[in-house]
């Protein structure tokens, strides 16, 4: 899993912009938020711990896209409590 730690910059941050990737041997995949390569459990986790009340934008490049994009949002949802 792919972890980000933004440290002092986190206070500056008000839009987050989510997707998610899986690397392959013959480049990048877009998948699913919570399916790919990017911790986004633990990045939202600190966002909470952090006081973040902004923006959670999720943009979905895979397809179905209604169908994947509704996944996303509800995996997005259960992590963030929401």
């Amino acid at each position: 899993m792919l972890y980000l730690n933004f440290g002092t910059s986190k206070k500056y941050i008000d839009n987050v912009h989510v997707k998610d990737v899986k690397k392959t041997d013959t480049g990048n995949v877009f998948v699913p938020v919570g399916h790919g390569d990017i911790d986004w459990k633990g990045q939202m986790n600190d966002l909470k711990t952090d006081g973040y009340a902004g923006n959670i934008v999720i943009e979905t490049h895979c397809k179905p896209l209604l169908e994947l994009t509704r996944k996303s949002v509800e995996y997005v949802r259960n992590i963030c409590n929401i």
